[in-house]
């Protein structure tokens, strides 16, 4: 077995295991996220400044959190996501009917901030 596929194992490994220990967050794979993803010109009138939003099927917001560090954020991210701390400063201002999609780079981190929001 190479590195590639050890490294692989054990992130499958984890994720099945976070799945089962959090029973009660419903998942979300990346491809139903990017599903969901609708991308709008900005409104300063730029045709190449894009934004990126997601919504429900009935039209409900998605508000997309990395709970992740602000170091592994700066290698990559979810385009429209925001961070914890965006999201706790703007979470009062939220529609009643957004849904919260917190992810991380397994699924442990994210388990938690969904289990303390729900």
């Amino acid at each position: 077995m190479t590195t590639s596929n050890i490294k692989a194992k054990r992130c499958r490994e984890k994720n099945e295991f976070y799945q089962r220990k959090f029973r009660d967050i419903a998942p979300m794979t990346s491809n139903e996220l990017a599903a969901l993803q609708r991308i709008e010109a900005t409104t300063d009138g730029n045709p190449y400044e894009y934004c990126y939003r997601y919504a429900t099927n009935d039209g409900s917001p998605i508000v997309v959190v990395d709970v992740r560090s602000e170091a592994e954020r700066s290698v990559s991210i979810i385009p429209g996501a925001i961070s914890l701390v965006e999201f706790e400063d703007t979470v009062t201002a939220l529609p009643s009917n957004a849904v919260v999609v917190c992810y991380c780079t397994i699924g442990y981190r994210s388990g938690l901030e969904a289990r303390r929001l729900k």
